[in-house]
């Protein structure tokens, strides 16, 4: 379960799941320690070798109060071993974000049919990069639906790749590769 308030977390949630080094994650795990008033962390992030303290940009974030908090949080989190960034989504890629929208979704529906027998498929159809139309016609004994939400589970998993995936909607045409 996940519980997100606004457009800024949406898109810095987004970020940590097209991010595959990104083990765990869990949205306004504290408030800033030590300050007044109080200021929620926006997330938790677990990456394979080390834990990072997301505070996500607000608009109000420009006033004195907010450099406090940010300074507060920086001296906490180095006694604990956190690293601290500052997450402005505002600034990211929307082809990027929408990108990672529909992935999200697309597995949020299919994820419980998928399997490593068709995960293998995908990845034998890889030898050389193709286009997604291409990963479904090779497979087409299996549902298609299911063929793109496991290509898109390869994507997330970081063991395949989209080189436009920042540049250019996904869409059958998209080519994928193995990373």
């Amino acid at each position: 379960m996940l519980t997100l308030f606004g457009q800024d977390q949406l898109e810095a949630w987004l970020l940590l799941e097209a991010d595959p080094n990104v083990t765990q994650y869990c949205e306004r795990p504290l408030y800033v320690p030590d300050h007044k008033p109080k200021r929620v962390v926006d997330f938790w992030a677990g990456f394979r070798d080390y834990d990072e303290l997301w505070l996500v940009g607000h608009k109000e974030a420009a006033d004195d109060a907010s450099d406090e908090a940010v300074s507060a949080l920086r001296t906490w989190a180095g006694k604990h071993a956190y690293k601290v960034r500052q997450v402005a989504p505002g600034n990211a890629n929307r082809i990027f974000l929408n990108n990672w929208g529909m992935i999200v979704r697309d597995l949020s529906a299919n994820r419980r049919y998928l399997g490593k027998p068709l995960e293998n498929a995908v990845r034998d159809c890889l030898e050389c990069p193709r286009p997604l139309s291409a990963i479904c016609s090779l497979l087409r004994d299996h549902d298609p639906v299911l063929v793109r939400s496991t290509t898109y589970s390869l994507l997330h998993m970081g063991v395949i790749r989209c080189p436009d995936m920042a540049s250019e909607p996904l869409g059958p045409a998209s080519i994928m590769e193995l990373a």
